[in-house]
């Protein structure tokens, strides 16, 4: 079931399948801190259950990942590579594990090429609600804030997103700057919609995750 960055949807979703009496658990969860306490119950009296794309922090529970922090530095170095000094980091402000990593490949590519690595340089209090009545006003002011980092670093040549929605508020800041993209500004994104073939969808250059191999691992893993 996708609960959409619900909380309570996520727990009373797990609490359905467990009296359902389903026999595992593959869970994509909302956050990588605040664990479901139905979940710790669960592993506890070891039900098989498995996360994917992020780590339940101190909980021994088997996860399927991308990497993400070697994807993030390989993005950065692709950027650098290009002539890019100033290149700043944009993710969302959840507590999960894949923006810890991407920030860490981040870093890591500015240490590899002696590039002095500015903390300033980093946003990741972006945050859309997943209810409609309340999207509209979330993307106004996400989009204000983008503006004013890009103000206030006007040396900042290159972007790297944690996602493709990220990536799109970033453009239309970009954009309501005057500044044209990739001219004025290089974006690379993680996880590219598979909505390649509309031309209408703005394109950037991603880091694509295998989607499809992440979640066949998991149902492996889970069953073994």
């Amino acid at each position: 079931q996708v609960t959409t960055g619900d909380v309570t949807l996520e727990e009373s979703s797990i609490d359905s399948a467990a009296n359902a009496a389903a026999q595992v658990l593959i869970l994509m969860p909302i956050s990588s801190v605040f664990i479901p306490n139905r979940v710790l119950e669960l592993v506890s009296r070891g039900f098989p259950v498995t996360t994917i794309d992020r780590d339940f922090q101190c909980v021994p529970i088997t996860t399927v990942n991308s990497d993400n922090m070697q994807g993030a530095q390989d993005a950065t170095e692709r950027l650098i590579a290009l002539g890019h000094r100033h290149i700043a980091l944009i993710t969302s402000r959840s507590h999960v594990t894949s923006n810890y990593d991407r920030r860490s490949g981040w870093a890591l590519a500015y240490a590899r090429d002696n590039i002095v690595m500015d903390e300033e340089l980093r946003v990741q209090s972006i945050s859309v609600p997943i209810d409609k009545a309340k999207r509209e006003k979330a993307i106004a002011q996400n989009v204000k804030e983008l503006e004013s980092f890009i103000s206030r670093h006007p040396e900042v040549t290159a972007y790297l997103v944690g996602e493709y929605g990220i990536a799109l508020l970033l453009r239309t800041a970009l954009i309501r700057l005057g500044k044209k993209i990739p001219k004025d500004a290089s974006i690379i994104c993680f996880d590219y919609p598979d909505t390649q073939y509309d031309d209408n969808m703005p394109q950037f250059t991603c880091v694509a995750q295998d989607q499809q191999r992440i979640g066949s691992s998991a149902v492996r893993e889970t069953l073994s």
